[in-house]
Formats: C-alpha cells, structure tokens, sequence
C-alpha cells in the first residue's frame, strides 16, 4: 500500500515482477522518496477491502491518489465507472472512454 495526504496512491502486490518500476514511476512523477510507515489511510483501506471480500461492502469511498500519466489516469477514472458485479471487455470500456473525451 502506499499514500499521500491526498489519497491511497497505490494497493498492489509486493512480489509483482513490475512493483519496483512502479514504484519509481510513482516517487518520480510525485518528487518524493517513499519510506515505509503507516498512514492514516491504510487502516481505511484494510477495513473496506476486508468488508469488500465478505460481501458487505460493494463501493468504495475511501480518496485516491492517481498517479500517472494523464492517459493512465483516464483509464483508471473510468474503470471506477464500472458498477459492481459488471464485467466490461477493453473494447467496450475503450469506447465508453472516447464517447466521454
């Protein structure tokens, strides 16, 4: 996990192959050395996704941090506009994206 006093910039897997490029990409685009700690967000963040899997919880309101390109960020906006329980193929979530730009 990791945060910023504006939002949770980043819930991934530790052992992914690509954690450290995008670690860097992410304290690169902030101008910031990340450190381990706690935040006042990861206690939020742990409760919702813990509600999520079991099946109390179905939206999450907890503030992001979107850290990327504004291409990459677009994309991530709209994967928020996907309502719980529907599935969207990349054609379809790309043109929903284009009828809204």
């Amino acid at each position: 996990m990791g945060a910023t006093d504006a939002g949770i910039c980043l819930f991934d897997f530790q052992y992914r192959k690509s954690i450290d490029t995008i670690m860097k990409r992410i304290e690169q685009t902030l101008g910031v050395t990340a450190s381990e700690g706690e935040h006042p967000y990861f206690a939020i963040l742990e409760q919702q996704i813990d509600e999520y899997f079991k099946g109390i919880r179905r939206a999450f309101d907890l503030p992001l941090h979107l850290v990327g390109s504004p291409f990459q960020v677009s994309v991530w906006e709209g994967l928020l506009q996907i309502p719980y329980g529907e599935t969207r193929s990349y054609k379809k979530q790309s043109i929903w994206r284009n009828q809204i730009l």
